[in-house]
């Protein structure tokens, strides 16, 4: 579903880039470049918060009231690779600093 979300954002920014490109008429007439910049930031943003609120509401709501065991086999594993990644992360800060 966050896949599918991320098309249909991403389809709909790509219509908003190509309707900007337009150029001024008598109704506009400093162009459509606003409809990418603000517009269609907002709606997407919108759409975002919908599909992610939705999401919630069907996966995490039902799991709040009856919770599942949960069991941490390759916690080890999560670990280091999150430390692994931070350090790979923050390796452009370091020679930044030197």
């Amino acid at each position: 579903m966050h896949t599918l979300s991320d098309i249909f954002i991403s389809g709909f920014l790509l219509v908003a880039a190509m309707c900007s490109r337009r150029q001024a008429d008598t109704t506009y007439m400093f162009g459509y470049g606003r409809a990418q910049n603000n517009v269609a930031a907002l709606i997407a943003a919108t759409l975002f918060i919908s599909f992610t609120g939705d999401e919630l509401y069907r996966e995490a709501l039902p799991r709040l009231f009856r919770p599942a065991e949960t069991s941490y086999e390759s916690l080890p594993l999560a670990g280091s690779v999150i430390v692994a990644s931070m350090l790979a992360a923050a390796l452009p800060l370091f020679k930044l600093l030197k």
